[in-house]
């Protein structure tokens, strides 16, 4: 009964913990839907959008990009099975509370799973006190036009139940393994990095351990089952919609996903800001993909931009030839193309034209500063990926905002950095020391596969993307603290 109370107070304490958060933060914003929490974005991507054309329409649809199959589907299902029975913004506020739910319940079993990797119990409070005042993590339980939410809880699970299946070899914790790390598949493209690395260590698991072949395959199977059921019906669902075989998603990244069909402007901008390592996040204000929007854009997403080319653009990527002028002049050809007044013709001419120019910079680059592109872009991604203030997501500024709500915004960057600190530290040097629980080390695996993906694959820093990983960095963070504490412990005799 102890243990019972126990989970049931750790659980109230994260859920209400993210709630109060919420609210707190839901009244700073201008909401545009009646009955609604929060704001919705006018173009979700698909998230929310095709199954509410499907039940106004009959029909699975995205109809901004007319796609039957814009994002695989997991966080539109969580939303369909609230939106069936309700009104959207009914649904759109019980589909917040459960994943602060879905939240609550993934750490407080992590936080138990950590107390046993780790051998001790004052872990299992230490986690929950942690993920309870972050706010960093949660702040995605806030979204429902994105996925990261209840992907990262299925991911926590999906770890939770595996080391379970490690220290206890029983079948039914393999099957939950591989049912939550299909999930995580299918609620963002980009986790099949948990399929082949949790995968890939429970063969390595296996083959260790000696087992045999016949009990390699049937635990490869059980692991595999979830996956293989979940995406036939998924592939054959969007085959009888389009007559294609789509076994992931039509929207493909960024730059298709604004302008599939079209030859250029908008490719040729994201591999040029790529290859200096810039940010290519159109809604991020500071980024220079933003310098790039029209003013209608802007206008209608109420986005005030800095609009100074020298401010927003490294010196080092002009020449005599292509100077800041030239780039700008690529930027005015591109937005007049997008006039809906000029022809067809016309439109490809001045789109092919900025397409070129952007060309023109992005191969000066790959040409004349190969070090740079190769190397150096990739680590400032990593850099913007994690060496931030922590508190970009706060819905007020610190210089208009009251003395609490400084206090608030400084103590979250505090342990932010915090956790960056202890994280890193712990992740380089306690991976492979002698006696890393499994868990810590699949967990650092997993952390290394994404900054590879991200950014040496990508050349994305959209901060979102590394909500995964972050995870990673507090559970080193909380381990790098129990180091520490059992080595004063030791040096007072306890």
């Amino acid at each position: 009964m102890k243990i019972k109370r126990k989970y049931y107070a750790s659980f109230l304490i994260l859920f209400l913990s993210k709630i109060v958060v919420f609210f707190w933060f839901s009244t700073y914003l201008n909401n545009n839907l009646e009955g609604s929490w929060i704001p919705i974005p006018t173009d979700d991507e698909g998230y929310l959008s095709s199954f509410d054309n499907f039940i106004e329409k009959g029909v699975w649809y995205y109809e901004h990009l007319e796609m039957e199959a814009p994002r695989v589907p997991g966080q539109s299902v969580s939303y369909a099975f609230f939106r069936y029975f309700v009104s959207k913004p009914t649904a759109i506020n019980l589909l917040i509370i459960f994943q602060i739910a879905v939240y609550s319940v993934a750490f407080t079993i992590l936080s138990q799973i950590l107390s046993l990797a780790l051998k001790k119990d004052y872990v299992f409070w230490l986690v929950i006190i942690v993920f309870s005042l972050d706010f960093y993590h949660s702040i995605w339980n806030h979204h429902v036009a994105l996925a990261e939410s209840l992907g990262n809880s299925y991911f926590v699970l999906c770890l939770s139940f595996f080391y379970l299946f490690i220290t206890k070899q029983k079948t039914k914790h393999l099957l939950l393994t591989g049912i939550f790390a299909s999930f995580c598949f299918f609620f963002k493209v980009t986790n099949f990095v948990v399929l082949g690395v949790i995968g890939g260590w429970l063969i390595y698991h296996l083959f260790k351990n000696k087992f045999s072949f016949k009990s390699i395959f049937k635990y490869a199977l059980i692991f595999s089952i979830p996956f293989i059921l979940l995406e036939s019906i998924w592939v054959i669902r969007n085959y009888n919609a389009t007559s294609k075989i789509i076994p992931l998603q039509q929207i493909k990244g960024f730059p298709i996903a604004v302008a599939p069909n079209t030859p250029s402007p908008m490719i040729e901008c994201v591999s040029f800001i790529k290859s200096f390592g810039g940010n290519w996040v159109r809604w991020n204000l500071k980024s220079e993909m933003a310098w790039f929007n029209t003013d209608a854009y802007n206008k209608e997403n109420d986005f005030t931009i800095n609009q100074n080319i020298n401010e927003i653009f490294p010196e080092w990527i002009f020449t005599d030839k292509l100077d800041s002028n030239y780039l700008l002049s690529a930027k005015v050809i591109w937005s007049n193309s997008q006039n809906k007044d000029i022809s067809e013709l016309e439109r490809i001419k001045l789109e092919q034209k900025a397409a070129t120019i952007l060309s023109d910079f992005k191969n000066n680059i790959i040409d004349n500063h190969p070090f740079r592109y190769n190397v150096l872009s990739r680590f400032k991604c990593f850099k913007d990926f994690f060496f931030h203030s922590g508190t970009y997501y706060f819905p007020y500024s610190f210089s208009d905002s009251t003395f609490i709500e400084k206090a608030v915004k400084l103590s979250q960057s505090l342990l932010y950095w915090v956790i960056i600190i202890l994280g890193f530290l712990g992740i380089i040097f306690f991976t492979f020391k002698k006696g890393t629980s499994p868990l810590l080390r699949i967990l650092a695996l997993l952390f290394f596969s994404f900054v590879i993906l991200y950014c040496g694959i990508f050349r994305t820093n959209e901060l979102r993307y590394n909500s995964t990983m972050y995870i990673s960095l507090i559970v080193f963070a909380i381990y790098s603290i129990t180091l520490v504490v059992q080595k004063k412990l030791i040096k007072h005799g306890v």
